[in-house]
């Protein structure tokens, strides 16, 4: 491999301006969701019924570089990280709600064996939306290029700069988290990759020790991220970046999503409006999906109309799975669904958890 490293003229002696990373010399082609090597698991679909195969978690990732075909993937010396241009946009879901944008810079230090610790983390920036007109006055793609100045951001020398993005999971629509499509394909490249619900925050071990289906450490053949850095040194940085790599001021918080079902993070039960068929017998079941990752759910679920009950039952649901509740509706509750017709007869339908905001949802029972 040929390491290329490009050079500015130093503003004055013992200071010099450099670049390392990718060379940004292909399109990004290839996403998070679905291009990183994991083996993924398979399940039911929210809301659907069709058994579909998530590649992996859609939670917090990191992606940088550890091998490139073309130029250096580590910062030759250490200095304060001046600009970042990043090449790709966030692929946004058919008939969904839009994707999250919101990522984070990161130096990393390699570990012995082979991952690396989160050293820095930036302020929070945004990657324009794959075909949504851009502030610059294009439209975001896989060529566009966006350059981002984190603030007093250092690197080691020999360290790297990552990709930091939330995930943006939604059971539904992004079920593998947002298709950020900043990779590209690039014969002879090798790309790291680490997905952690709140695992990649400042001193956390991103180890390549740590490998499963769905999360932990991947290592990605024949793909880089594209991403390049310019790094200021001497008098081009600030001090304490040349002393060492450290950052002399208190980064700038690093604001990732509390887990579903967690305080200020999103509801811990999901449940898709949809109508649902009554038998003969007054009994339904009625869907809902468990987003939460690491506690299963469990609580009450109803049916109301107006302030009349028209059937509760406790259930219990695995982590991440669609259960499907049978509720068993009152005589009278039953045949109000009868005498609706074929129109159906709108129901709320209550989710409770212990600790959680009840989730509400507007279900049409229809006669079967």
């Amino acid at each position: 491999m040929v390491a290329t490293v490009a050079l500015a003229l130093p503003a004055s002696a013992g200071a010099a301006m450099l670049s390392f990373g990718s060379p940004l010399s292909v399109p990004a082609t290839l996403d998070t969701a679905n291009n990183l090597h994991y083996a993924g698991t398979s399940a039911i679909q929210n809301g659907t019924g069709v058994t579909i195969h998530n590649g992996h978690d859609g939670a917090d990732t990191a992606l940088w570089n550890t091998t490139l075909a073309s130029g250096t993937p580590t910062a030759p010396a250490a200095g304060q990280v001046l600009s970042v241009s990043l090449k790709g946009c966030a692929e946004p879901a058919a008939g969904g709600p839009a994707p999250l944008t919101q990522f984070h810079l990161q130096s990393l230090t390699p570990l012995p064996g082979g991952g690396a610790t989160v050293a820095v983390t930036s302020q929070a920036f945004d990657l324009p939306v794959c075909g949504a007109a851009t502030a610059a006055g294009g439209v975001g793609s896989g060529a566009t290029v966006n350059t981002y100045r984190p603030t007093n951001m250092c690197v080691s020398a020999g360290g790297y700069v990552d990709f930091n993005d939330e995930g943006g999971f939604n059971p539904q629509f992004y079920p593998s988290g947002v298709p950020y499509e900043v990779i590209g394909a690039v014969t002879g490249s090798t790309m790291s990759s680490y997905i952690d619900a709140d695992g990649t925050n400042n001193g956390d071990a991103l180890s390549a020790m740590n490998v499963t289906a769905t999360n932990g450490f991947a290592s990605n053949p024949n793909a880089e991220v594209l991403l390049r850095a310019t790094i200021g040194t001497g008098t081009d940085s600030i001090g304490a970046c040349v002393a060492g790599g450290s950052t002399p001021t208190k980064p700038p918080p690093v604001t990732h999503h509390p887990e579903p079902g967690q305080p200020g993070g999103p509801p811990g039960v999901v449940v898709t409006p949809r109508p649902e068929h009554v038998s003969r017998t007054g009994s339904v079941r009625v869907a809902l999906f468990c987003s939460q990752k690491t506690v299963s759910c469990g609580g009450t679920v109803a049916l109301t109309k107006g302030t009349v009950t028209m059937a509760s039952a406790r259930f219990v649901s695995k982590v991440l799975t669609t259960a499907h509740i049978r509720l068993q509706l009152s005589p009278a509750a039953a045949k109000l669904v009868r005498h609706a017709g074929a129109p159906g007869l709108p129901t709320t339908m209550t989710v409770a958890q212990p600790g959680q905001a009840p989730v509400r949802a507007t279900i049409t029972l229809k006669a079967a």
